[in-house]
């Protein structure tokens, strides 16, 4: 149950009626309200009812190109089937109801930003972490900065258990919430993308304004010479010095996580101590310690992020949260000062989140559909990708 007052929001915002000229009919139908702030006139938003939405994850992309041993383990490996978690059903009077508020705040907000977590990825096949059948719910838990950069061991552990990952990961495709978001950043309703995802499918599915909150598993770093390069190179370079692993090793066993990292059931002939890992490519030290270029569980986020985000903050009159339960403290933390410095605030998400009592309208749905009716009011395409 969330309480509404779209009156009261609107008064938030710098009015430009000019931005939706073309859309007029449509905000005459949809945006009926009062601009005063005075106004009394809430909407009581409650969801009745729960039922499986029955979604289910892309399939993988088989045009990527991996090593072909590699590939022929990876051709059964998938995402788990129950990574999409259910939702409460919207009823089509609620419904009318949400999307004119949402319309509306796009239509009269001059720096909208999104917001996104994990479960704005789990329609692609990327589990999450905190949902009912999230990563947590059935036990993991990601490794931490300091356990990765104080042992060797973990460190082959990581990389082992990566080689695998990575491939599966990197072949999720944007889904209908990624393609929505670009395309209302292309039809100017969307100022800034914030992700705390580390997926990168924000840019596959054509967005550019995107503030990566916790790095990309795109890339690797030397934490010695602080060089990055792709994932990808590194990849080659792991197969390459263990290519037994590839030859030896079972397929996982389906429990894939948010963080890359697949469960292994390994042949009794390979040990993580035996992972022969890299040397960096730039310093070309065998001491160099490569990461991912991810902000792991207790490592701080880079001041310029900080810098950034705070830049971010100052602009957005909207913020619109989509999937993510805001736990960690970096995201909340954009909540709540977007919310303190009086911008209007809503959240689409499936559970609870750390900012429940001070959201104005929350929506626990799957993103997807929500936003590719926006995009039809709005008059924009569901996609600007081919």
């Amino acid at each position: 149950t969330g309480k509404f007052i779209l009156s009261n929001m609107l008064a938030k915002l710098k009015l430009k009626p000019n931005i939706i000229k073309n859309n007029y009919s449509i905000k005459r139908k949809f945006c009926s309200f009062n601009s005063n702030s005075n106004s009394n006139s809430n909407i009581i938003f409650k969801v009745p009812g729960v039922k499986s939405l029955n979604s289910k994850p892309n399939q993988l992309n088989e045009n990527a190109v991996f090593d072909s041993r590699l590939n022929s383990l990876l051709k059964n490996s998938v995402f788990p089937s129950e990574a999409v978690p259910e939702a409460p059903v919207l009823m089509d009077e609620k419904k009318e109801q949400v999307l004119s508020q949402i319309f509306g705040l796009f239509c009269f907000s001059s720096h909208a930003t999104i917001l996104t977590g994990a479960g704005c990825s789990t329609e692609s096949g990327v589990p999450d972490y905190r949902s009912p059948k999230g990563s947590y719910a059935k036990g993991h838990k990601p490794i931490l900065f300091q356990e990765f950069v104080g042992s060797i061991e973990n460190r082959k552990r990581y990389w082992a258990r990566s080689l695998y990952g990575w491939p599966i990961i990197s072949r999720a495709e944007p889904n209908a919430a990624h393609k929505a978001i670009a395309s209302l950043e292309k039809g100017g309703f969307v100022k800034e993308i914030i992700t705390q995802n580390v997926d990168s499918l924000h840019q596959k599915g054509g967005s550019s304004a995107v503030t990566e909150l916790h790095g990309t598993m795109a890339r690797v770093t030397c934490l010695e010479c602080k060089h990055t390069f792709p994932r990808d190179e590194h990849q080659a370079t792991l197969e390459k010095l263990n290519p037994e692993w590839i030859y030896l090793l079972k397929p996982p066993n389906n429990e894939m996580r948010p963080d890359g990292d697949v469960e292994l059931e390994q042949s009794s002939k390979l040990n993580y101590n035996n992972f022969v890992l890299p040397k960096c490519p730039a310093c070309n030290s065998s001491n160099a310690l490569l990461k991912p270029d991810v902000v792991f569980f207790g490592e701080n986020i880079p001041s310029s992020t900080h810098v950034k985000i705070n830049e971010i903050i100052k602009k957005t009159d909207f913020l619109l949260v989509i999937g993510s339960s805001l736990q960690v403290f970096s995201s909340f933390r954009i909540a709540k000062d977007c919310h303190n410095k009086g911008a209007a605030f809503v959240v689409i998400n499936i559970g609870p989140t750390r900012a429940d009592d001070i959201v104005e309208l929350k929506i626990e749905q799957i993103a997807g559909p929500i936003l590719k009716e926006i995009c039809d009011l709005l008059k924009l395409p569901h996609s600007i990708i081919k």
